[in-house]
């Protein structure tokens, strides 16, 4: 574009992606089966890293339990550490319903957020089985 002095100016557009890739999240437990099924808490270690291009929200970072029955549900802060890792112990009960014959299961879940607000999670499983043949 040309003005009346005959000076050229360019037109720059600019424009933002938007970042809609949540992080990655992987988990682990310790253990994935309680035994015997006595009552007592046992402390599962959940372990894994998250990553993300735009980086992390550590401070959205949590865990909590849904349980099968809907009584132990535990939740908390997860600290996420250099690089992404992680490691928390989530305490669970080593009960099930006698009749149970697929035993009692909990679902342990792991959130956050990346630094653009994008959700990710994983999820593990620990049961607490019926006999030692499963």
């Amino acid at each position: 574009n040309s003005d009346d002095n005959g000076i050229w100016s360019l037109n720059t557009l600019a424009f933002l992606l938007a970042d809609v890739t949540p992080p990655a999240i992987s988990c682990a437990v310790s253990t994935d089966t309680l035994w015997p099924p006595n009552g007592q808490t046992v402390g599962v270690v959940v372990t894994g890293a998250a990553s993300d291009a735009s980086g992390l929200d550590a401070a959205s970072f949590a865990f909590a339990v849904v349980d099968e029955y809907g009584v132990v549900q535990p939740s908390g802060a997860v600290t996420i550490g250099s690089g992404g890792a992680y490691s928390v112990t989530v305490p669970l009960v080593s009960s099930r319903k006698g009749k149970d014959g697929n035993g009692r299961t909990y679902q342990i879940v792991v959130s956050g957020q990346d630094a653009g607000g994008n959700a990710g999670s994983c999820t593990a499983v620990v049961t607490v089985l019926h006999d030692q043949r499963h």
